[in-house]
């Protein structure tokens, strides 16, 4: 016969003795310790993951990981040292290594080891066999001087926290692009939107904030997730409206898609706002966090808990970070790009974006790009949506005006 389990548990009233516990239920209780143990280091593993990749500082800087096999003719063999997502993209990509900077853009053959692109020399000297090189989603030489071929200026406003480096392009128009990057990419990032703006004349205002190099770090030293950045974008519009601005197209990449949505909830510089532009943008923080779960296969039990531990530790409450309703709400026009292969901000933020307010927001997929790729892979789309953009608003806001000088 099988032997039970005694025990006694001290109550108020005596010792309540619980005795011939059967096996079945002792392997019940050490099963729920196996899950419990689980659990927990499930949720180790995601707070260290979140730390490490969401909420620390980051520079953005890819490592150079690949190596040059051959070069010349118009194209060059890398060798990347495992699977290389941008590297076997079609699209157009930067290329960067010390001393030099180039373009690739075509696959023109691949195999297991090693792809060959087309290959376009921007600045520098080819670089050598076995050097290695990085790719740059960025895509322009890092001086925007050089990148652009347009008059820049690059200085620094009084923010909340001290000095922001910003950039201005050259441009007489009283209509303004004021473009906010991602998290940890940098203000190259927002070059590729300078070209279409400035060839209607316009200033590109290229924005900086708080934990960016050369700005002041956050007192936590972690990201705010537009919690609090918003009120440097704020400086950088006060500094266009200062400079003659009347309208202007506020843009947001990434993380800054959720200041963009952070500065038209809280600023009263709103106003000024006449059209928005977002790409891959982080507008509902609790939903990125679960898209980040779901694709390292995590229970998505642990959101909840997840979820009351930063707000404990780190502050943030992921509802209050949802900035969905203030854009879709702000009674501005809206552009989306967002590729709906996006592994780091989900593209059903972009969906429910545009099926709230179809009226008003226009989402432009991109089959198959990854996070803020929609530029990268189809450059003559991107820009072609956005020069018209630019015009369907600009159209709309003089007639607005007119009537109401009117």
């Amino acid at each position: 016969m099988r032997q039970g389990v005694t025990l006694a548990i001290q109550t108020g009233r005596g010792a309540l003795d619980l005795t011939r516990w059967s096996d079945s239920m002792l392997w019940i209780l050490v099963g729920l310790l196996l899950l419990a143990s689980a659990i927990v280091g499930a949720l180790t593993v995601v707070m260290r993951l979140m730390h490490g990749e969401a909420l620390s500082v980051s520079t953005g800087i890819t490592p150079y990981d690949l190596e040059v096999m051959d070069v010349g003719d118009g194209q060059i063999t890398l060798r990347p040292p495992g699977p290389h997502q941008d590297l076997t993209a079609q699209g157009r990509f930067g290329l960067q290594w010390v001393g030099g900077y180039a373009r690739v853009q075509r696959i023109i053959d691949t195999d297991d080891d090693r792809v060959t692109r087309s290959f376009t020399l921007l600045e520098g000297a080819l670089p050598p066999r076995g050097s290695r090189v990085r790719m740059d989603t960025a895509s322009f030489p890092p001086h925007p001087t050089r990148a652009l071929g347009l008059d820049v200026e690059a200085f620094r406003l009084d923010g909340p926290l001290g000095p922001l480096p910003v950039w201005i392009t050259a441009g007489k128009s009283d209509t303004w692009l004021v473009a906010v990057h991602g998290k940890g990419a940098g203000r190259a990032e927002g070059l590729r939107l300078a070209g279409p703006a400035a060839a209607r004349g316009w200033p590109v205002l290229i924005a900086s904030y708080r934990n960016d190099a050369g700005a002041p770090a956050r007192p936590s030293r972690r990201y705010g997730y537009g919690r609090d950045e918003w009120e440097d974008l704020e400086v950088a519009i006060q500094a266009a409206l200062d400079r003659g601005a009347r309208r202007i197209f506020l843009a947001g990449f990434s993380m800054g898609g959720a200041i963009v949505g952070s500065f038209m909830r809280h600023s009263a510089l709103a106003e000024h706002v006449c059209g928005i532009v977002l790409d891959s943008p982080m507008l509902d923080f609790a939903a990125t966090l679960d898209h980040g779960m779901t694709r390292r296969g995590m229970p998505r039990m642990l959101s909840v808990v997840l979820r009351r531990v930063l707000t404990t530790r780190y502050g943030l409450q992921p509802d209050e970070l949802d900035y969905m309703s203030a854009v879709a709400e702000c009674g501005r026009p809206v552009l989306v790009f967002h590729g709906d292969a996006d592994p780091v901000v989900p593209y059903s933020i972009a969906q429910r974006l545009a099926q709230q307010q179809p009226a008003d927001v226009a989402l432009i997929t991109t089959h198959g790009a990854g996070h803020v790729r929609s530029w990268n892979q189809a450059p003559e789309r991107y820009e072609a949506e956005l020069g018209a953009f630019f015009d369907r608003v600009s159209a709309a806001t003089s007639v607005a005006s007119v009537e109401l000088a009117d």
